[in-house]
């Protein structure tokens, strides 16, 4: 599953329960990546933004992020305590580096 961000978002957890419950699935694996378009986005002004060009707020934060191993983490956290998914013991989370075209661990 991939959205903008790499995001967890409830339709991600949604997919994952779905995955375990329905197609026995056990194990997670997250993948952001270097160059994400969020890394950097300051979410406030971005919202500012778009409800300048829609005259309204944005109903979701848009997920920009700073520190990428920090969102991987934030990432398998919020996997891990989900209370629907039984199969949280094997989530693990990685960043592809695109200029190196390797997968690196991130450890929480």
């Amino acid at each position: 599953m991939r959205n903008a961000g790499s995001l967890v978002t409830d339709d991600v957890l949604r997919s994952l329960v779905i995955s375990q419950h329905v197609l026995g699935t056990r194990e997670v694996m997250l993948v952001h990546h270097t160059k994400c378009g969020l890394l950097g986005v300051n979410d406030a002004a971005l919202r500012a933004k778009l409800a300048g060009h829609v005259g309204r707020s944005l109903p979701y934060e848009p997920g920009g992020f700073d520190d990428l191993d920090e969102a991987v983490r934030k990432a398998i956290v919020r996997v891990r305590s989900h209370p629907f998914l039984p199969h949280r013991d094997c989530v693990r989370g990685f960043v592809y580096d695109v200029d190196m075209a390797r997968l690196r661990e991130v450890l929480v």
